[in-house]
């Protein structure tokens, strides 16, 4: 089974939780995304619908995984996301490389900055 998830933060290869993605089990590229905006929110960024012309650069992962692994993979990154908080919420969204799952942040971004990437 192949399993495309987007990671932009602490989940990112090098990144402090990136143990939690099987990467040796799949390849990742660098991508621009349309149409999402990205905020700068501490240890962490926070990524929303935007416009047309927004952008922001991720990495797309494309996971070689089972269907078990699938459904752990995805229940331990909801956990990890705060999904049960209503923090984040996952999604399933189009990219230029097929449809992908992203964590999309639920709160209000207003008193954060903007940035097109996060890095630490």
């Amino acid at each position: 089974m192949e399993t495309k998830i987007i990671l932009y933060g602490l989940l990112r290869k090098g990144e402090k939780a990136s143990f939690l993605i099987p990467m040796e089990k799949g390849k990742m590229s660098v991508i621009k995304l349309r149409g999402y905006k990205m905020f700068a929110r501490g240890i962490a960024p926070a990524v929303v619908k935007g416009g047309v012309y927004d952008e922001i650069i991720v990495e797309f992962w494309e996971l070689h995984i089972s269907k078990l692994e699938n459904a752990l993979l995805l229940l331990i990154l909801d956990i990890f996301e705060g999904v049960p908080f209503g923090i984040y919420k996952r999604e399933k969204i189009k990219t230029q490389k097929g449809d992908a799952w992203i964590y999309l942040y639920q709160k209000s971004t207003k008193d954060y900055k903007q940035i097109k990437e996060w890095k630490k």
